[in-house]
């Protein structure tokens, strides 16, 4: 079972993202602590809008695939009730051209790009995770140096 804040990330990643990346991407000298100790929490929720979106991509993806065959099939029959020859090439262009294909053509691009955004964000926060791995390292050198 998918949360709704999920669901509702999931919904406003695209008007959203760049508030997403600043708020959960950004980092503050200040607040490097605080930001390893939500890192983990912050990845996992992201890792799930990303699988959610990656369901909704491919829930579309086999629903277009299906319709298209069944669209395809429909108009083969009518070619060949009415004596003309069905060619592959003539019936992938006549599904090109029905609006509902169409409209599940572009409602699966939306969910493509959706995934895309929930990727980027998962990949900044792997990114973030070993600049912060860095920095820490440093930071305990810089310590070191100072103690001596």
């Amino acid at each position: 079972m998918i949360s709704n804040e999920i669901k509702e990330t999931y919904n406003s990643l695209e008007d959203k993202y760049l508030e997403i990346s600043s708020k959960y991407l950004s980092l503050d000298e200040s607040n490097l602590g605080e930001a390893l100790l939500k890192h983990s929490s912050n990845f996992a929720y992201f890792a799930s809008v990303q699988s959610y979106a990656k369901k909704i991509k491919d829930l579309k993806s086999l629903q277009l695939e299906g319709s298209e065959a069944i669209v395809m099939e429909k108009h083969r029959k009518t070619l060949l009730d009415k004596g003309t020859k069905a060619t592959q090439g003539a019936l992938a262009a006549y599904i090109q051209t029905v609006p509902d294909l169409i409209d599940m053509r572009v409602a699966l691009l939306e969910a493509e790009n959706k995934y895309n955004l929930s990727k980027n964000i998962v990949d900044s926060l792997q990114h973030q995770q070993s600049m912060l791995v860095q920095i820490s390292a440093n930071k305990r050198a810089e310590t070191k140096l100072h103690e001596l």
